[in-house]
C-alpha cells in the first residue's frame, strides 16, 4: 500500500511548508527567492520540451524542480503577506491619535471585549500619516460605541508593543500574536474613543454575527440560562465566552473539549448528516451536481451561522475539497485532497495558519481517521447494527486520538484516560444538542413550541455537563506532566506512523524505522532527565503583588508563596515545571506567612535544608520591596554549594 502514489500534492506540501517556516524565521531574502523561482520555472519549461530524450536517465530532475518551485512559493507567499501587513511608516508611541478599521468580530476576553483592528493612519504633531498594520483592541462594553466589522475607529494612541513572557514556561502571547501578524495592542478602560464611521456596506462577517446573536437570543427566549446556555452556545455556535473554568476543565479532563469550539468535528457532523440525507442522489445520473452544490452551500451557511471563525472556515474548506474530490473522481485520494486544501487555504488566507494548534489538530484528526480507522474497524465484526455502530464510534475515537496524541501532549501536557467511554457517551449527546440548538433557530417564531424545546434542551445540556464533571472526578481521569519538546513530538509522530505501516504491510523495514526513532526518542528523554537531575537553580517569579520564589534542586522543587496568592503561585510553578519538564508531584510548598519557614527573615527553610533567601542570594539586583513593584522579569541563579 502506497498512499503517495496518487497524491502529488502530498509530495509538494513539505516543500511549501519548509518555505513558509524559512520565511517566518527570517531565513532568506526576496533577492534570493524571486530569482530562484524565475530560474526554476525557466529550467522547468526547458526540461518539459527536452525530457523525452533523457526521461529515464534524469527522471529525478522533474520532482527536484517542482520542489524548488513550491519552496520558493511558500517563502514568497508568507513574505509578501508580512510586508502587506507591516507598513508602520515611522509609527511610534509618541503619536497622538490613530484611525483603525475593525477586521474581526469582537469577542469577550475576561471582562473586556477584544477585536482585531488594522491601523490605517496616525497623527504626529504635524500631520496624518498612512499606515497598514494590525493590532489588538481591548475595550469595555459600551452602549454608545457598538463595534462591527468594517467600522472606522478614532482612538487616542495607547498602542503598546506586545511583550514576551516574563516567567519560564508562561504562555507566549507575543508569539501567538505574531502568528496572526499582530505586534501591538491597546486597552481602553475609559470611553475616550469613538466610532468615526460605521460600516454601512454589506459584510458577510457582520451578517453572520447578526445571525449568531439572533440564535443566542432564541436560547434565552427558550428559557435556557446559566452554564446550560453557555455550553449550548459553544456547542452550536462556538460562542464559549461565558463558560466557567470548572466546566471547561471537566470537558478537557474527559477528552471532549473539542466539542466546545465549532471546528472540524461540528462541520463533520453536518457533513455526515447531509451525506445521509442526499445519499439517494449520489448514484442518480445528472443529480450528482445538485447534491454537490446543495451540500457545499449548506456547509458554508453553517460556517456563516457560526461566525466565520478561522477554524470553521478551514473546516468548511476542507470538507468542500473532499466533496469536490469524491464527486469528480470516486477513486480520489483523500490525502491528496487534504494536502490540496491546505495549500489553497494557506495561499488564499494566510500561510501562518500552519502554526495554529487548531489547524494542526483538525487535519491530523481527519487524516488519522482516513488512514487508521479502516484497519481498526476490521478488528471486530458485528452483525448487530447497534454493536457495529458502537464499535465504529470506538474505532473513530481511537484513530483520532492516535493521530493527534503527540500534538496534544506537546501543547497541553496531559492525556484523558477515559476518552473512549467519554466520547461514546458525550459525543452522541452533544450531536443531539447541536441539531436541537439549530432546530430552536427555526422554531423560534412559535413561542409555545420554543419553550417546550428549550426545556428539553436545558435538561439535555444539564445532563451533558453533569457527565463531564463526573468523568473528571473519576480516579486517574487525567495523566499529567506529559511533556514533549518539538523534536520529541516529531519523533513520536514518526514512531506511530511507521508502526501503523508495519501492522498494515508487515514490512520489517518499517519496523526498523520505528525502532530507530524510538531509540532516538528515548535518548532525548534520557538527556532531559539527566539535565534535570543535575539542575540547581533559584527562580524569582515576576509578579504584580506578593513575591513568589522557587528553589530547584535536582527533580525536587521548593515553592514559597503567601497563601493569599496561592493560585497564582501554583500557576507560575506549573508553567515552570512544563518548561523544564519536571514533575509537579515532586514539588513541596511553603507558606511565607508562616515564620517557621524563615530563619532571621533572611533564609528559606526546606525540611532539613536551609537556603539563603532569594534577594540575598542574588544581592541587590532584584531586591523585593513591599512598596515597589516586583521585578519585570524572572531571574535564574545557580545555587552556590
Amino acid at each position: 500500500m502506497n498512499i503517495f502514489s496518487s497524491a502529488p500534492f502530498i509530495r509538494i506540501l513539505p516543500a511549501f511548508i519548509t518555505g513558509v517556516v524559512l520565511s517566518f524565521t527570517g531565513i532568506g531574502t526576496q533577492h534570493f527567492f524571486i530569482p530562484l523561482l524565475i530560474i526554476d520555472l525557466v529550467l522547468f519549461l526547458i526540461w518539459i520540451k527536452t525530457q523525452y530524450k533523457n526521461q529515464y536517465k534524469f527522471r529525478f530532475v522533474n520532482p527536484v524542480l517542482l520542489l524548488i518551485a513550491f519552496l520558493s512559493v511558500g517563502w514568497l507567499s508568507n513574505n509578501l503577506r508580512s510586508l502587506s501587513n507591516a507598513r508602520e511608516n515611522g509609527f511610534t508611541d509618541k503619536s497622538k491619535f490613530i484611525i483603525a478599521k475593525v477586521i474581526s468580530i469582537p469577542s469577550l476576553v475576561g471582562k473586556m471585549h477584544r477585536t482585531e483592528i488594522m491601523v490605517q493612519s496616525y497623527s504626529d504633531s504635524i500631520e496624518w500619516k498612512p499606515a497598514n498594520f494590525k493590532a489588538y483592541f481591548y475595550y469595555t462594553d459600551s452602549s454608545t460605541n457598538i463595534v462591527n466589522v468594517g467600522d472606522l475607529l478614532l482612538l487616542p494612541n495607547q498602542l503598546k508593543e506586545i511583550e514576551g513572557p516574563t516567567n519560564p514556561g508562561q504562555f507566549n502571547f507575543k508569539q501567538y500574536a505574531s502568528i496572526k501578524r499582530i505586534k501591538y495592542q491597546c486597552r481602553m478602560m475609559k470611553n475616550n474613543w469613538k466610532v468615526l464611521q460605521a460600516n454601512e456596506d454589506f459584510s458577510i462577517l457582520n451578517e453572520s454575527k447578526k445571525l449568531r446573536d439572533h440564535l443566542l437570543e432564541s436560547f434565552h427566549r427558550a428559557g435556557i440560562h446559566g452554564q446550560e446556555y453557555a455550553v449550548l452556545s459553544a456547542l452550536v455556535l462556538g460562542y464559549d465566552d461565558e463558560i466557567n473554568k470548572e466546566i471547561m476543565t471537566a470537558f478537557s479532563a474527559s477528552g471532549t473539549l473539542h466539542i466546545l469550539s465549532v471546528s472540524g468535528m461540528h462541520v463533520g457532523i453536518v457533513f455526515t448528516a447531509l451525506a445521509f440525507l442526499f445519499k439517494k442522489l449520489e448514484n442518480k445520473k445528472g443529480w450528482w451536481l445538485v447534491r454537490l452544490l446543495a451540500m457545499i452551500l449548506i456547509i458554508w451557511f453553517y460556517a456563516i451561522l457560526t461566525g466565520m471563525s478561522p477554524s470553521v472556515i478551514r473546516s468548511a474548506m476542507m470538507f468542500s475539497f473532499i466533496l469536490l474530490g469524491k464527486s469528480m473522481n470516486r477513486n480520489s485520494n483523500i490525502y491528496n485532497t487534504l494536502a490540496a486544501s491546505i495549500l489553497v487555504i494557506c495561499v488564499t488566507f494566510d500561510p501562518l495558519l500552519l502554526f495554529e494548534p487548531g489547524f494542526q489538530l483538525s487535519y491530523f484528526a481527519v487524516a488519522g481517521i482516513a488512514f487508521i480507522y479502516p484497519p481498526i474497524s476490521r478488528w471486530f465484526y458485528f452483525r448487530n447494527k447497534f454493536k457495529s455502530s458502537l464499535w465504529s464510534l470506538i474505532a473513530v475515537s481511537i484513530a483520532a486520538q492516535l493521530a493527534t496524541f503527540p500534538i496534544s501532549l506537546y501543547y497541553f501536557h496531559q492525556f484523558p484516560n477515559y476518552f473512549i467511554p467519554a466520547n461514546l457517551i458525550i459525543i452522541p449527546i452533544s450531536t443531539v444538542a447541536i441539531f436541537g440548538g439549530l432546530a430552536i433557530f427555526f422554531i423560534s417564531p412559535i413561542d409555545w413550541l420554543l419553550l417546550k424545546a428549550g426545556y428539553c434542551m436545558n435538561k439535555l445540556v444539564m445532563f451533558l455537563n453533569y457527565l463531564a464533571l463526573q468523568i473528571k472526578q473519576l480516579p486517574f481521569a487525567v495523566s499529567e506532566d506529559l511533556y514533549l519538546s518539538f523534536y520529541e513530538m516529531v519523533l513520536l509522530d514518526l514512531i506511530i506512523f511507521f508502526l501503523i505501516f508495519y501492522f498494515l504491510e508487515k514490512s520489517v523495514l518499517r519496523l526498523r524505522y520505528a525502532i530507530v526513532f524510538t531509540l532516538i526518542f528515548v535518548a532525548l528523554k534520557s538527556m532531559t532527565a539527566f539535565e534535570n537531575n543535575r539542575r540547581k537553580e533559584a527562580v524569582v517569579y515576576s509578579t504584580k503583588k506578593l513575591p513568589v520564589y522557587e528553589i530547584i534542586s535536582g527533580r525536587q522543587t521548593y515553592l514559597y508563596y503567601y497563601s493569599q496568592d496561592s493560585m497564582k503561585a501554583r500557576k507560575l510553578s506549573d508553567d515552570m515545571h512544563a518548561f523544564y519538564k519536571l514533575n509537579k508531584s515532586e514539588r513541596i510548598e511553603f507558606d511565607l506567612n508562616d515564620r517557621a519557614n524563615l530563619v532571621y527573615g533572611k533564609y528559606l527553610v526546606a525540611g532539613t535544608i536551609t537556603f539563603p533567601i532569594i534577594d540575598t542570594l542574588i544581592h541587590q539586583r532584584v531586591k523585593y520591596s513591599p512598596k515597589k513593584p516586583s521585578p519585570s522579569a524572572s531571574v535564574h541563579v545557580p545555587l552556590t554549594p
